[in-house]
């Protein structure tokens, strides 16, 4: 048994991005020991994940010697961190492909490709390939990422006295407005408009319940008029109770964030407002396409033009809904 090391570096929604790729490893080398090396979110969380054998939780990265890894994967890509890496006595060091990782002998790496033509969970699965390339190739389509939603942690105590209210709709759609990432680069629309199109929402589509996503611990808290079809979730736990939530949605409407990547995994379509320079990368539907899977698209600079995008985007929005209302629940 040979122990495989994969190190996650990034925010929470990076995290849900390499599940898939942690789940082609377990899947493909049962016999070994994974270890998933991060300085952790919900530490809970990760450690109820079934597709992982040990998570380790460092606060130096020298802990690393510890786990007398035979193999170590790394999402990091950084031409120093590589030179970093080589001082380790590891049997296989994989990593993106950088300068030192493409012509060091002690390191591995895919060959050189074109980042913007794949999503990053698929960058990842160039990695696992890595392992043992013979392996992957014969077995690889048997592998069915579908029950990767199985796989999470469920915490249903929140979510199911919240859905014991809701009865008689057609569907649950989900709202979520924050995200710390679109905030800090303005690549958001204002809290106010995300409420008012909630509003216009819940008004037009009668037989849909529009919930707005929130979180305790966030600095912005919603203060609207909640009604029959218009409500407000607010997380008082960890990942397990928003994924417990999340997964009884019949669709979400988001920015670019964690939520997104975590409604990707259990499969819930999405409609998500994304700057241009994250499309290719973090797109929906990895785990299988369909026909409510969108990305409203937006390019720099597109809050020049604030207002015609705001337009835009609820017209899109109001096509997809369209769609959703006729399909069968």
């Amino acid at each position: 048994m040979r122990n495989i090391v994969f190190h996650q570096v990034g925010a929470l929604g990076d995290l849900f991005v390499c599940f898939k790729a942690l789940y082609a490893l377990k899947m493909l080398f049962k016999d070994d020991k994974l270890i998933l090396f991060t300085k952790g979110y919900d530490k809970e969380f990760l450690r109820g994940l079934s597709f992982i054998d040990e998570c380790y939780f460092y606060e130096d990265f020298e802990e690393l010697k510890k786990l007398k890894a035979d193999i170590f994967i790394s999402e990091q890509p950084s031409n120093r961190f590589a030179k970093y890496l080589k001082k380790f006595k590891i049997k296989k060091i994989i990593l993106h492909p950088s300068f030192v990782s493409f012509f060091s002998f002690k390191l591995t790496c895919p060959f050189p490709y074109l980042k913007f033509r794949y999503r990053v969970s698929d960058r990842l699965l160039k990695l696992i390939y890595l392992v043992d390339k013979k392996h992957f190739r014969k077995n690889i389509k048997n592998v069915d990422f579908s029950k990767l939603k199985n796989c999470l942690p469920l915490d249903e105590v929140q979510s199911l006295e919240f859905f014991a209210e809701l009865k008689g709709f057609k569907k649950i759609v989900g709202i979520n407005a924050f995200s710390f990432t679109c905030e800090r680069k303005g690549d958001n629309f204002s809290h106010r408009q995300w409420f008012e199109l909630a509003e216009k929402l819940s008004k037009r589509y009668k037989n849909f319940c529009f919930v707005l996503l929130n979180y305790k611990y966030n600095c912005l808290q919603y203060n609207i008029n909640q009604s029959e079809n218009l409500k407000v979730f607010v997380n008082n736990g960890g990942i397990a109770s928003l994924t417990s939530f999340q997964k009884r949605l019949d669709y979400l409407i988001s920015i670019d964030t964690s939520n997104v990547h975590l409604c990707d995994i259990l499969q819930v379509p999405s409609f998500v407002f994304m700057p241009l320079r994250a499309y290719k990368a973090y797109q929906n539907a990895t785990y299988g396409g369909g026909l409510l899977y969108h990305s409203f698209v937006v390019p720099i600079a597109w809050q020049i033009f604030y207002k015609y995008f705001m337009t835009k985007f609820e017209k899109e929005l109001n096509k997809k809904l369209s769609i959703l209302e006729k399909i069968k629940a």
